[in-house]
């Protein structure tokens, strides 16, 4: 069956800081008619293999994918998105070892919340021994407690990168990062270079490796989405993007929004192959 024009290439579920099972993610997907989605948790892989079976049952293509947070530019943080990976040893351990950072960042900012008087216990967070916790479990634990009204004011008042509770984690830079999705068969990808602030370093990440760039996102209005599809083609980059799915509170339209074709999944696996015989 020809697929349809609706692609997504960044989804977040349970396996990190998500809250529809992969399972879940691939039924979404199929309700809103979008033909291939990418699992991209944060630092795991470890709900592809469920993504994949439910794929093959609801007739969705799935693409194995991890989003990495690095270290670019003494502290601020780039978003790295692995595309079409093959998981091996390598990449599983260093998986592994940044999933358990994100374990002591987390008791860390417990501990800040604790100073202000607020006490959450981590089991509140309800994070399983497979998962990567993140700031999103956080926030929903304190909206939950109505010490927030929702998860951005979490942010806001404690969570944000400037925030009292906020903790640096330790991250790859960005050229560990693309060689670990190198290593993995996978394709590269800068993600949302707009809200992260990065829309000046283009250039910057082109010469470290990065193969693609998130032109397509929910906070991209279509004037910048057009300037970001101009600068992959006039620099021989990929063009990908997706919802960034978490919550359905979070991301205005879920998942399959903005709509992204199919042509640019055709891309990425292109360059992929392409890769592979070199």
């Amino acid at each position: 069956m020809q697929p349809t024009d609706c692609i997504d290439l960044h989804i977040h579920s349970t396996a990190s800081d998500g809250v529809l099972r992969p399972l879940e993610v691939i039924e979404e997907a199929q309700w809103r008619g979008v033909s291939a989605v990418a699992l991209t948790d944060h630092d795991t892989v470890d709900g592809v293999a469920e993504a994949l079976a439910a794929g093959r049952d609801k007739g969705i293509e799935v693409i194995g994918g991890v989003e990495l947070s690095c270290q670019y530019r003494n502290h601020q943080e780039a978003h790295i998105v692995g595309l079409l990976l093959e998981p091996e040893a390598y990449l599983l351990s260093t998986l592994a070892h940044l999933r358990q950072s994100r374990g002591e960042r987390m008791n860390k900012m417990l501990a800040k919340l604790a100073k202000l008087g607020i006490l959450v216990n981590y089991d509140e967070l309800k994070v399983d021994e497979r998962q990567s916790p993140g700031r999103p479990h956080l926030a929903r634990a304190l909206v939950k407690r109505k010490i927030v009204a929702n998860v951005g004011e979490a942010f806001e008042r404690y969570l944000g990168d400037y925030g009292p509770v906020y903790v640096e984690r330790e991250r790859l830079s960005v050229p560990e990062a693309v060689e670990l999705i190198k290593t993995a068969g996978g394709v590269s990808i800068l993600a949302h270079p707009g809200p992260s602030g990065l829309l000046n370093c283009l250039d910057d990440f082109r010469e470290l490796g990065v193969q693609g760039v998130e032109a397509y996102y929910p906070h991209h209005s279509p004037e910048l989405r057009r300037q970001l599809l101009d600068y992959c083609g006039a620099h021989h980059l990929l063009a990908s993007g997706g919802s960034d799915f978490h919550d359905h509170s979070e991301r205005v339209g879920g998942i399959g929004n903005p709509r992204i074709p199919y042509s640019c999944l055709m891309a990425i696996k292109e360059r992929k192959a392409a890769t592979a015989k070199t």
